[in-house]
């Protein structure tokens, strides 16, 4: 049943093996600046205290406009937990954060207006702040207006950067759990493929931690498998959305280029870190890609410049998207 209190949120986190993390980012949870809250920590069958801190979590924190749930999922990947979590979800709006980062404190309240501004609006896009272990902190590439094939080259949605309807995302399918790397990147390209409108908000939160525990790792060779896997599904996703019938032929063009470019992109970093097998797999991949003789010229060069260490190549490719 829908809940019919349009003001309450949720916030989804899946945990895995991230105790030491915990402290800060529930801490984050409390001090949001917007009530009603729902937080539904999902345990994603953790080995270590995780779920322990959870539960001590909510005996401390749970009362009447801050919500806490605690449940398990035993599939495997983030995906899956995030799915759990968001069936639990008593809100019609919902976001979702990663167990060992920090909310900006206004995220929930300004997302929310941002979303709520206008009917039409299934999601609402924010920026975000990685902090790297020497302190030094980088805002994640995203612009207003960007498309389904921005998506694809540059990664502009991230798990923590949106608020959206429940709704829209069961009609988009939700997360996909297959997908175990870069499962934010795989939605991120359905949301815009099928979103009727997006508020953009141009402003940037969070703390979103880069060490040596994150998910996605530390080397673009370490995770490669699940790369492909996810660049791999939203190959299909563009084919499913070519099928429909309303489907605008050269939204379908510019996402193929986007996914060859993204192809050549990854090629040029395993490159970078000698891994040439790994390189090669890719090439056989991005080979089945149907796109224009320019786009590969195009995709060809910003992988030479990626293999020479030039970061930002998917520049280049953004001014013929």
């Amino acid at each position: 049943m829908e809940n019919m209190n349009r003001k309450l949120v949720s916030i989804v986190v899946p945990v895995y093996n991230r105790a030491e993390f915990l402290p800060k980012m529930l801490d984050s949870l409390i001090a949001q600046d917007y009530r009603p809250l729902q937080v539904v920590l999902v345990d994603n069958d953790s080995t270590d205290s995780s779920h322990s801190v959870c539960e001590e979590f909510l005996q401390k924190n749970k009362s009447k406009d801050f919500d806490v749930l605690v449940v398990k999922e035993i599939q495997p990947g983030a995906a899956a937990a995030r799915n759990c979590g968001l069936s639990h979800c008593l809100a019609d709006i919902v976001a979702f954060f990663d167990s060992d980062d920090e909310m900006s404190p206004d995220f929930v309240s300004v997302m929310h207006k941002a979303l709520t501004s206008n009917v039409e609006n299934d999601v609402a896009i924010g920026r975000t702040r990685i902090v790297f272990p020497d302190g030094k902190e980088r805002v994640r590439d995203c612009w207003p207006n960007a498309t389904a094939a921005h998506q694809i080259l540059a990664g502009v949605i991230s798990t923590v950067s949106f608020l959206a309807y429940k709704s829209f995302l069961y009609d988009i399918g939700g997360w996909n759990a297959s997908v175990r790397t870069w499962d934010d990147y795989e939605l991120g390209v359905r949301i815009l493929m099928y979103a009727h409108q997006v508020e953009w908000v141009n402003k940037t939160f969070h703390h979103i931690h880069n060490h040596n525990v994150s998910i996605t790792g530390d080397s673009f060779s370490a995770t490669v498998d699940g790369i492909l896997g996810a660049l791999e599904c939203v190959e299909t996703d563009i084919n499913h959305y070519e099928q429909e019938a309303d489907t605008d032929k050269r939204n379908v063009t510019c996402m193929r280029s986007a996914l060859f470019f993204r192809y050549m992109m990854l090629k040029g970093w395993l490159l970078h870190e000698g891994n040439q097998n790994a390189a090669n797999k890719v090439e056989e991949r991005a080979s089945r890609i149907s796109c224009t003789a320019f786009a590969r010229v195009l995709g060809r060069t910003m992988c030479f410049l990626t293999a020479h260490g030039i970061r930002g190549a998917w520049r280049l490719g953004k001014l013929f998207l």
